[in-house]
């Protein structure tokens, strides 16, 4: 597929469409921003589901001022709407099929810690790592195992047999886990006057009671990290 010039009336229709969109600012002035063209034309011929777009930062000076494009050429990938990647150089050709196939696919830093997260393939995604959805189911589940083995720990109680599975139904308009089914698979050694008070205790593991009450969750806009940093 050829590359689509954009313009400020076209840029927002076309990166808020479904997929994913690539898109080049550039200059005829700019070296690097010639040297990155034909790689740039090669990926798109090679990718027919992928839209790749240019915007020529010298006729489109407001739409590139709006977007902070600060240094050319600079790369930006939209998947459905959402920016998910943005770095200004001229990337060689293997680095662009990196950023290409690495789809939806994010490293997540929790406390020292890295976790993966993708997308399955018919999803765009390479399927490399689970969905934020089902991690975040898998949060529920990992959270009341963790409850319940502390309970069998507290009262001197083997945890071997003890398994937790989780399903999920999604729901729409907003799409969103809709439903939540946890099962847990006690150890044959917990005793039947205990099974009551062992639900009880895995039932309210930190997650489950932050699903079960309002949850105040803000979203902001930060500015722009500048690559290399």
């Amino acid at each position: 597929m050829s590359t689509v010039a954009l313009t400020a009336d076209t840029f927002e229709p076309t990166v808020t469409g479904d997929g994913i969109t690539l898109v080049d600012f550039w200059a005829s002035w700019c070296g690097p921003c010639l040297r990155f063209g034909p790689v740039f034309d090669k990926a798109s011929k090679q990718h027919a589901d992928i839209t790749f777009a240019k915007v020529d930062t010298e006729a489109e000076r407001a739409l590139a001022a709006s977007l902070r494009i600060t240094s050319i050429p600079t790369l930006m990938a939209f998947r459905d709407g959402i920016l998910v990647f943005a770095q200004p150089g001229a990337l060689p050709e293997r680095q662009l099929e990196e950023v290409i196939a690495a789809g939806d696919r994010f490293a997540i830093g929790v406390r020292g810690h890295t976790i993966d997260v993708d997308q399955p393939v018919e999803a765009g995604g390479t399927d490399t790592a689970p969905t934020p959805t089902e991690l975040f189911v898998a949060s529920v589940a990992g959270c009341v195992a963790h409850y319940a083995h502390s309970y069998l720990a507290r009262h001197d109680i083997g945890s071997d047999g003890l398994a937790v599975t989780a399903r999920y139904v999604m729901a729409e308009r907003p799409t969103r886990v809709g439903a939540v089914d946890i099962h847990i698979t006690p150890p044959d050694s917990l005793p039947v006057e205990r099974r009551g008070a062992f639900l009880a205790v895995a039932s309210h593991c930190t997650v489950h009671n932050s699903l079960a009450q309002p949850v105040a969750v803000q979203i902001e806009l930060d500015a722009p990290v500048a690559a290399g940093h």
